[in-house]
């Protein structure tokens, strides 16, 4: 029968320990011939809690000493690929792993082909539970693996390809958009870069060609494909030839998913010469599509008649507002900054309330990764503000938020066998659960916006 899983690191005298939680749910009722036989404890009784305390400072220990070993490749730490995640990152199962723990997870954060880096993190789940629960003992954990880790002496290093990053304890703890608490360690690190561009785009495009041919997923396809592009460092004019060849390329054989492509190509593709690279006949189709989505988007309002009156009243507000946005300082879409002279947006205006007479903004946190927010902003106090000498856009990954959230599921558990009364004993079912997770954009790094 197994045992539940679930662990609290609680202080005890200075140090760090593991106690054993059950939740209950249901029961299980061992007979009594199956009593466990009582022990006399040994003279020098070792809690288990210190095993775990031991098996977190030596798989910490172990990552670090590949992270920083140039003779260590990644594949001493990457077994299984798992899938991408939503943001297009490749996501592993590791080789190490702190026992008593969930399988801990290695993610490649992005890639520098300029310095030859790759950005890894290596993240395990020390703890989850029910939201709120056990607030007051995970916020103590937390303490208690901080300290813990800082006793973990740096290894020496040797460049900036083998380096540790961050070693940090991460917890979600009465989040508002977490259903479930949960305390992490995460190991940021750079490693080699040991594969060619051209290597990288023929294994993505092999990776995401069923779906690229295929017009039901090419749109979705096209976000992944280019989000994990992206991620291993294709830009410039190696991003452009890679998605000419591939439409050209799709175009031959599935015309309309050429044409989900085309629509969906990253921000920094120049759609247009990429339609001009195309035959004839292949550009007028793609035309054809082109003018039937405008026609489809225009008749959905052509079909809606309006009541006279309505339309009388509607007019009058119309043309206030239209006056009104006829003079405002910053256009819709403008990114603002609140210091002199800063080329660096403090804010993006999303829309203009006429009723209100205030810009709809989305602000930049003090703190980036610590999620942006829409607020509005008083007309007068707000065109004191300047605009900034860049054109910015709000980060298509996260939204303009700068977090990213995520979520994976915590697999129920049974209990140890209690004495509940002579000769009977139970065993208690610890059902799964969902745990929402955010961390910070990879792709705006927090921040929100993109140049």
């Amino acid at each position: 029968m197994k045992t539940c899983d679930m662990k609290i690191l609680n202080t005890v005298c200075g140090m760090v320990l593991l106690v054993q939680v059950s939740a209950m749910a249901g029961a299980q009722v061992k007979p009594a011939a199956m009593a466990p036989a009582k022990v006399k404890p040994a003279a020098v009784n070792r809690a288990p809690v210190d095993t775990f305390v031991r098996n977190i400072t030596v798989a910490v220990k172990q990552v670090m000493a590949i992270a920083v070993n140039p003779k260590k490749s990644m594949q001493h730490l990457a077994t299984l690929f798992i899938g991408s995640a939503p943001y297009g990152t490749p996501r592993y199962q590791s080789a190490v792993n702190i026992n008593g723990a969930e399988k801990s997870l290695l993610e490649k954060i992005a890639t520098n082909r300029a310095k030859g880096i790759c950005f890894w993190e290596w993240t395990s789940v020390i703890f989850s539970a029910p939201k709120g629960i056990m607030a007051d003992q995970l916020n103590e954990a937390k303490k208690n693996l901080d300290s813990l880790l800082k006793t973990i002496a740096p290894l020496a290093e040797t460049d900036e390809k083998n380096h540790v990053i961050t070693l940090e304890v991460i917890g979600y703890i009465n989040d508002p958009k977490a259903q479930h608490d949960s305390l992490l360690i995460k190991i940021s690190f750079t490693k080699p870069v040991l594969t060619t561009a051209q290597q990288v785009i023929d294994s993505l495009l092999e990776m995401y060609k069923d779906g690229l041919y295929n017009e039901s997923t090419a749109k979705d396809a096209t976000t992944k494909f280019s989000q994990a592009l992206d991620n291993e460092g294709i830009q410039g004019s190696s991003i452009q030839e890679v998605f000419t060849v591939l439409i050209n390329k799709v175009a031959g054989s599935n015309i309309k998913a050429a044409f989900k492509i085309l629509m969906n190509v990253p921000w920094n593709v120049d759609y247009v010469k990429i339609k001009d690279s195309l035959p004839d006949d292949q550009r007028q189709e793609i035309k054809k599509m082109a003018q039937k989505v405008v026609s489809d988007y225009n008749a959905q309002w052509d079909a809606k008649p309006v009541a006279p009156a309505a339309v009388t009243t509607k007019s009058r507000e119309e043309a206030e507002c239209d006056t009104k946005l006829s003079s405002l300082l910053f256009a819709i879409g403008a990114a603002i900054t609140y210091e002199r002279f800063s080329s660096y947006p403090n804010a993006i205006i999303m829309d203009y309330d006429c009723k209100q007479d205030k810009y709809l903004v989305i602000e930049r946190a003090a703190k980036d990764g610590d999620g942006n927010s829409y607020t509005y902003k008083d007309r007068t106090e707000f065109e004191k503000y300047s605009t900034c000498g860049w054109n910015y856009t709000i980060c298509y990954l996260c939204h303009g938020e700068g977090i990213i959230h995520g979520q994976y599921e915590k697999a129920g558990s049974w209990s140890q066998w209690e004495k509940v009364a002579a000769y009977n004993y139970v065993s208690k079912y610890n059902s799964g659960y969902t745990v929402q997770t955010k961390e910070k954009c990879k792709l705006c790094k927090g921040v929100g916006f993109r140049r």
